[in-house]
This record gives structure tokens, C-alpha cells and sequence, in this order.
């Protein structure tokens, strides 16, 4: 079920839950089609995303206009995103960034690598939270598919829950 939590002339704000894609599957809608459904007879857009497996915070213009300044704004990084992730493997480092390409692996999976022709690029932060399961803070500059999964397992420490098909990248 989604929710919405602020109102703004220029765009709403709602909560995505796990597990709800945000285009729809299998004839089931999805986060935008509920979205629309809730504001009948008005003309919204999306703004950005998040991956089926991911609940957060999204924002929908209800302008052209709205999407246009608010989809600059996503492309010019003047907008910080923040997500937090549970693990419990220990990383191999405590904080700092993760650099490198994505780059699929075999059957399918992903894996980073050293190269940085076109990188993902995250910084992030931990804490033990108790014995065996540790909280991460990410902030991603770059938005690519899978990108903190990915950035995760290269760590040594995959997201608890996820099931995305990673590789570990030696030397990582």
C-alpha cells in the first residue's frame, strides 16, 4: 500500500514499499498506476524511481513544468539521495567510497569492476547496530540499476534480503 506523505503545489511525496514495482507486473498495478488512481482526473508525472525490491521516498510533479525543474535538478546532482541497507557480514572497510564499473558477470549476475570508464560511484557509511547485523548509509552519485546491491557485495557485505545475483570482485 502505498502512502502519501507531503503535498506541495509543484509535486507530491510518497512512500514506496518493497516489493511493489513501479510500472506494474503481470496486470498488477504498480506504484505510478495507484499514484494516478489516487488523484483522479489529474495529470501527474514521475519524476524518478526506485527498483521493485526497494521502499523509499519518491516524488511526482504535477506539471510539466514541476518535472521538468525537478528531473534537472536529479540530473544535475543538486538533490542528495541517501538510502540505508542492513547487512550482516562485516565490510572490508568501515566507510568510504566505492568506484567502478558494472559489469555482468556469468549467469547474469553483477559484479564491479576496477575499470572506471563509466563507474558507479558511492560513498557510504556503517555502524554496528548489534552482534551480527550492521546499518549502512549510501549516498549514491550515480544512478545505475542495481547500483548499491552491486556496491554492497563488493564490500563483502550483500544487503540482507536481497536476492539480486551479485558477484564479489577480488581485491574488493
Amino acid at each position: 500500500m502505498i502512502r502519501r506523505i507531503a503535498d506541495h503545489n509543484d509535486f507530491y511525496v510518497f512512500e514506496k514499499p518493497s516489493g511493489m514495482d513501479f510500472h506494474g507486473d503481470e496486470g498488477i498495478p504498480g506504484f505510478f498506476q495507484q499514484v494516478r488512481d489516487l488523484h483522479p482526473g489529474e495529470t501527474l508525472y514521475p519524476v524518478h524511481r526506485l527498483d521493485k525490491m526497494t521502499s523509499g521516498i519518491l516524488l511526482v510533479a504535477r506539471s510539466v513544468e514541476a518535472a521538468t525543474g525537478l528531473g534537472h535538478l536529479f540530473r544535475q546532482r543538486c538533490m542528495t539521495k541517501y538510502y540505508l541497507a542492513l547487512s550482516d557480514k562485516k565490510p572490508s572497510k568501515k566507510q568510504g567510497p566505492i568506484k567502478g564499473d558494472m559489469v555482468r558477470s556469468r549467469r547474469s549476475s553483477w559484479k564491479l569492476s576496477r575499470d572506471t570508464t563509466d563507474p558507479a560511484v558511492t560513498y557510504f557509511y556503517s555502524c554496528t547496530l548489534r552482534p551480527g547485523l550492521r546499518l549502512f548509509l549510501l549516498r549514491i552519485y550515480t544512478g545505475k540499476t542495481h547500483q548499491i546491491r552491486v556496491a554492497m557485495k563488493s564490500l563483502g557485505a550483500p544487503v540482507l534480503g536481497s536476492h539480486l545475483l551479485c558477484v564479489r570482485t577480488a581485491g574488493r
